[in-house]
């Protein structure tokens, strides 16, 4: 598509236009980035290291860049429709849209320029992060009815606030022993939070919508007792022998919920299927990290590497957000809420991505050829969904209505 096609008033006509655009543009620029890392690593000698370990700001994207525009996207929208709260203010979505755009650019050229830059970058994503948040923090405080979801969600995003904040510390005092608190915030307080605190609400609404006698169950205490242990889990990083017990309680909470929630009768529904396939992809990663804590615990050795945190980054994060923003986007789009063979083709491949990514750790003699064919599968899938979804986001609603 080019500029000239492009209807900008379309794309700041809605907040979720804005942050998945953001979103999109992050994934794909962090994926280019990762990907030119790899093949730099196994052809090149490390020809593109950056100023900072390239572990870190790989890190650092995935665990807090690349899929909050599309937390945004999605919370600006449904998070005052779940309590009966005012909507955000157009500008400030502005701001932070503009901040966010600028952000990651920034933050790229500073990992070849200097570290000052670098830390502006990150500044400016924490700025617009930061909008966002006091924003739906507002609109919870003078809503009418709070409900459980907006709770999880606001104590995922402060979370995440925290760990990013932190991040920026480490970078200004260049104290990378501060890594594995970041990572754990990110990873287990900030993204597990909110992705489970979304699904708890929406999995079972959308599987009802298609399956009218599928019973729309989430009782609150369960998604309670999750958000709890997920930042348990996250204050327990640095306590191996204990770490094991909050994700068993995830692990047994999930499955209980994928079971529940999985349709009883065949759907023949990919933009349904999507949703509980992601949902299996949670179980899978949880009780792999119950069998990597315990080993730690029992045993003091991590035997399944890294395996874990990419069945949970690749397989849950990645499907349900392709699950999510699918059925985001179309539905705001005034199109038809399918997803046609092209978009399962595109899920498919990150599914293809997951399952190379876990197999990397898990093969070490072909650990680094599987590494770069994940990351190669995984700039393919959203490349391609940016090139069949993200021209909506310019096109006015196909049935005329506003936004």
């Amino acid at each position: 598509m080019s500029l000239e096609s492009m209807n900008w008033r379309s794309l700041v006509a809605a907040p979720h236009r804005m942050f998945f655009t953001t979103g999109l543009a992050y994934l794909v620029m962090a994926s280019v980035w990762w990907l030119g890392i790899l093949v730099a690593r196994a052809w090149f000698d490390a020809a593109l290291e950056p100023v900072i370990p390239g572990v870190f700001a790989h890190g650092a994207m995935m665990l807090f860049l690349v899929f909050t525009p599309f937390m945004f996207g999605f919370l600006v929208t449904v998070f005052p429709r779940w309590q009966q709260a005012p909507e955000l203010p157009n500008i400030l979505c502005l701001f932070a849209f503009a901040l966010m755009v600028l952000a990651l650019p920034v933050f790229l050229t500073g990992l070849y320029l200097s570290k000052t830059v670098l830390i502006a970058g990150w500044l400016l994503y924490c700025a617009g992060y930061l909008l966002v948040f006091g924003g739906l923090f507002g609109s919870w405080l003078v809503t009418r009815e709070t409900v459980s979801h907006s709770i999880g969600t606001l104590a995922g995003l402060f979370t995440g606030l925290a760990g990013a904040l932190l991040f920026a510390w480490m970078l200004v005092d260049s104290n990378f022993a501060l890594w594995p608190y970041v990572r754990s915030m990110g990873l287990w307080g900030f993204l597990l939070t909110v992705f489970f605190a979304v699904s708890h609400r929406m999995v079972p609404f959308f599987t009802f919508c298609v399956i009218k006698d599928q019973p729309v169950w989430r009782p609150d205490w369960m998604l309670h007792g999750f958000v709890a242990l997920a930042i348990a889990r996250a204050a327990l990083e640095l306590h191996p022998a204990y770490r094991w017990v909050p994700v068993a309680g995830m692990a047994v909470i999930a499955l209980v919920f994928s079971l529940r929630w999985r349709p009883r009768e065949a759907h023949g529904n990919p933009l349904l299927s999507v949703l509980h396939i992601s949902m299996a992809w949670l179980v899978v990663a949880l009780f792999l990290q119950l069998s990597q804590d315990l080993g730690l615990a029992l045993f003091d050795t991590t035997w399944l590497g890294r395996a874990p945190l990419h069945a949970m980054a690749f397989g849950f994060f990645g499907s349900m957000l392709v699950a999510m923003a699918t059925r985001v986007t179309m539905g705001h789009s005034g199109r038809p809420l399918e997803m046609d063979k092209t978009g399962w083709r595109i899920f498919m491949l990150v599914q293809l991505a997951t399952v190379a990514r876990v197999s990397a750790e898990l093969l070490p003699l072909a650990g680094t050829w599987l590494t770069l064919f994940a990351a190669m599968l995984w700039f393919l899938a959203f490349a391609a969904w940016a090139s069949k979804y993200g021209r909506t986001f310019f096109q006015p609603r196909a049935d005329g209505r506003p936004g």
